[in-house]
């Protein structure tokens, strides 16, 4: 019998419902990553800093 993970289910159903809001990802290049720290620091940004090394 397949296992059925309920917290995934229960995340991508309250997400189609509109009621779970993911932020939009933003790939930085590695330059910009004092910047995007300096905005976490200060609470400007939502989420997580996703920087690229490789162009």
């Amino acid at each position: 019998m397949p296992q059925i993970h309920i917290q995934p289910l229960f995340v991508r159903l309250i997400q189609e419902q509109g009621d779970l809001k993911v932020p939009e990802l933003e790939v930085i290049p590695l330059e910009q990553i004092g910047e995007k720290l300096l905005e976490m620091s200060q609470q400007r940004t939502l989420g997580k800093i996703v920087a690229s090394v490789i162009e």
